[in-house]
């Protein structure tokens, strides 16, 4: 069909394109899939293993999608042709990596900190709530931290255990309690 002097543009699958704006975009899929069938450049040919080319029905091969649009290696139109990243785009985007790693990196070990230092006052009030019990059902404070995870001999109405392992807030640290139940930590 023929609009005005024109002839009617259809898509791959034979069917008439509709007019559309973004279609007209240079670059755009549509531009290029348009300036390949125009400018002749479905020359690539696909060829199956043990045919000849041309065989098949009625001495004629139907040419598949890919070689109506002109397909080069599965890109279409890339703009970039054949060409690839330079070695000082790549060394340029592995300096900014490493500029932008290195900035953020100390912002995020430093938020550690913080971290730490809750889990030592929560192991604290655990201990302290451990003491509190001890010294509630025996009578008196534990001798030393373990009396609060096993029994001690000798000790009349403990029913614990009171904490099921000794507080492990960070290497070393010591947990110290003195005569009123208040726990200290020391490194």
């Amino acid at each position: 069909m023929v609009r005005g002097n024109r002839p009617e543009k259809r898509n791959l699958y034979g069917f008439p394109m509709t007019p559309d704006s973004s279609r007209d975009i240079p670059g755009s899929l549509w531009h290029c899939l348009r300036n390949s069938q125009e400018k002749g450049r479905n020359q690539m040919t696909f060829r199956r293993l043990g045919r000849p080319p041309g065989s098949g029905q009625g001495g004629k091969r139907r040419q598949s999608p890919q070689e109506r649009v002109g397909f080069r290696a599965g890109k279409i139109c890339s703009g970039r042709g054949d060409r690839g990243f330079t070695l000082w785009e790549l060394l340029l985007v592995l300096a900014l990596m490493g500029f932008l790693m290195g900035s953020f990196i100390p912002h995020f070990t430093s938020s550690f900190i913080p971290i730490q230092k809750r889990m030592q006052e929560a192991d604290v009030r655990r201990v302290e709530g451990a003491l509190q019990l001890y010294k509630v059902d025996v009578g008196a404070l534990p001798r030393h931290l373990e009396d609060l995870i096993r029994k001690p001999e000798g000790v009349k109405g403990w029913q614990g255990p009171y904490l099921k392992e000794r507080p492990l807030s960070g290497p070393g640290m010591v947990y110290t309690f003195d005569s009123y139940g208040r726990v200290e930590v020391s490194p």
